[in-house]
């Protein structure tokens, strides 16, 4: 990879965790935590399903996963001599590796195709419906037919944050009793290392992330100590605003602001309510 490359890719990286640090949610006056899942006490709450909802900061996540994808199924693939006719099963578990893993899908593209062939997305639940196809994942039917007497299949995880590992541990288990999918490698957007008391390995399991959780804290605290204490929640500083985000919380108080007046006169400018008033209002 050239200098110029490895320069394009850290600048994107770095507008990615500012868009981070723009959009976590800080806490509120009166508390200095909030209180994960796992029970780990977080600092601040990257609320990274956000972000995956904006146009252009999902397609420069998907691309930098896509990127990261690449790489580790072709290690993969040449360090235990897998052929690359064999499938691969890349998995997002509920909510934002769901969103996650159906972004990168949409955007694996011909190229992508011939690069890492036979890469197959699959949607993974929390807990297994319990009505319908009483299916715990989603996919290709000769994907979501599979048991635990399947031939071997190897696997990818997809996910926005890896803090104490329990997620893909439990990810990994089920999903080698269940599938016979053996997870060879796991991708997060974030390292929230922090949250680990040691270093977090998993034997014949590969784990990477677009960075570690350092890169959005410099931001983090330059948002700190430009907002302050008061009405820091939900806003974003000024260097986070320049990239497209969630930037109008409550578009209702928004609207009460309006007069009727002008709001009438804002809504019979659009194309849409000008036809359909004509339904109404024809002489």
């Amino acid at each position: 990879m050239s200098d110029s490359s490895e320069d394009t890719i850290q600048k994107e990286l770095d507008a990615l965790a500012r868009v981070f640090a723009a959009n976590a949610k800080l806490p509120p006056v009166g508390s200095s935590y909030f209180l994960a899942t796992s029970g780990v006490r977080l600092p601040y709450y990257l609320n990274l399903t956000t972000n995956l909802l904006i146009p252009s900061v999902s397609r420069l996540a998907a691309a930098h996963c896509k990127r990261m994808l690449h790489e580790m199924i072709q290690h993969v693939r040449e360090s235990s001599l897998i052929a690359s006719s064999r499938d691969i099963y890349c998995i997002g578990p509920e909510t934002a590796g769901g969103i996650l893993v159906s972004q990168v899908c949409q955007a694996w593209s011909e190229s992508d195709e011939e690069e890492t062939p036979n890469m197959n997305f699959i949607y993974m639940r929390k807990k297994r419906k319990l009505t319908g196809t009483l299916q715990h994942i989603e996919g290709a039917p000769f994907i979501t037919g599979r048991s635990s007497r399947s031939s071997p299949a190897l696997g990818v995880w997809l996910d926005d944050v890896v803090s104490t590992g329990k997620s893909l541990l439990d990810g990994v288990k089920l999903l080698k009793e269940d599938y016979n999918i053996n997870i060879v490698a796991a991708l997060f957007l974030v390292d929230r290392s922090s949250d680990r008391k040691k270093s977090f390995k998993m034997k014949g399991v590969s784990i990477r992330s677009l960075m570690d959780e350092d890169a959005i804290k410099e931001h983090l605290e330059r948002r700190e100590g430009s907002e302050g204490r008061e009405g820091r929640e939900g806003s974003a500083d000024e260097e986070g605003a320049k990239i497209p985000s969630m930037a109008v919380d409550n578009v209702d108080d928004a609207l009460r602001r309006l007069p009727l007046l002008a709001l009438l006169t804002l809504l019979l400018t659009l194309p849409s309510f000008t036809s359909l008033s004509t339904l109404f209002w024809r002489d």
